[in-house]
């Protein structure tokens, strides 16, 4: 079935820092679903610069769900540029995984930040609290 006809239940982000030394390197998750927001960052080794964070969010907000919908809008082009079929070693990459409402999912891997995966990055970016901003770890 085509992506932007499928319901999506929640959108999954991840990403890593890369070839980093070890004191800097990290993974990070974000979970997002209509009515809530799950971070967790975990470094390497954990360090002052280099520490562990994480949050969670649950909201009835109708503009979180505006701009949750804008995203899910954005997955059919996000497809589009999907990356997962190359490898790149040493360069930390951004993941993509898509959970639709039939247990399917589409997960897309992206080495390079493109306009559409920006776009995606600028609007979970105002979906956070501005306390947190947990983008930095994608970008």
């Amino acid at each position: 079935m085509d992506a932007s006809k499928r319901k999506i239940k929640r959108i999954v982000v991840g990403g890593t820092s890369g070839g980093w030394i070890e004191e800097l390197a990290y993974s990070a998750e974000l979970v997002v679903s209509k009515n809530s927001m799950r971070f967790i960052r975990t470094p390497e080794v954990e360090t002052e610069e280099n520490e562990a964070r994480s949050f969670s969010y649950n909201t009835d907000s109708p503009l979180f769900v505006e701009k949750y919908e804008k995203l899910c809008g954005l997955i059919p082009e996000l497809v589009k540029h999907d990356q997962s079929d190359f490898m790149v070693m040493d360069a930390g990459a951004v993941s993509v995984e898509v959970f639709y409402s039939k247990s399917e999912t589409r997960r897309m891997v992206f080495y390079d930040i493109n306009d559409v995966l920006n776009s995606f990055l600028d609007i979970l970016e105002t979906m956070v609290p501005k306390c947190e901003n947990p983008i930095a770890s994608f970008r």
